[in-house]
């Protein structure tokens, strides 16, 4: 049976299964794990990736659902939310209170490309070589 954390993610020595329980959103198994560490090797901290993984589960939220879902501080949650929207990762949906919408895997996925495009010329025609 898999260990059950709090937003802290572990590995069950039974199973090494790995399951984390972030009240109604669960992120489980090493699949989740990996995209979490994916994400964030392009660029997204631990909680962008995450709270991005929840906006894709949930749908649109607000900052005090995402963070109540995610399990993540209210107030670094706010922080995550804004970096994800200026990383491209989500959108802010303005109303009565402010809600954030998951940028679709690939749109995300373009976008990433296209800057990291933008990165890699700049790299191999700025670089000084010998």
């Amino acid at each position: 049976m898999p260990i059950l954390l709090s937003f802290k993610i572990g590995l069950t020595t039974a199973t090494n299964s790995v399951i984390v329980v972030l009240n109604k959103t669960t992120i489980n198994e090493v699949d989740d794990l990996e995209l979490i560490e994916a994400l964030m090797r392009v660029g997204l901290t631990r909680h962008e990736s995450l709270l991005y993984l929840t906006l894709c589960k949930e749908g649109e939220l607000t900052g005090y659902e995402a963070a109540k879902i995610s399990g993540i501080p209210r107030s670094n949650a706010y922080l995550a939310l804004s970096g994800l929207v200026d990383k491209g990762g989500a959108c802010r949906v303005e109303g009565e209170a402010i809600r954030y919408s998951p940028v679709p895997p690939g749109e995300m996925v373009k976008n990433l490309k296209r800057e990291f495009d933008k990165v890699f010329t700049r790299i191999e025609t700025d670089a000084p070589q010998r």
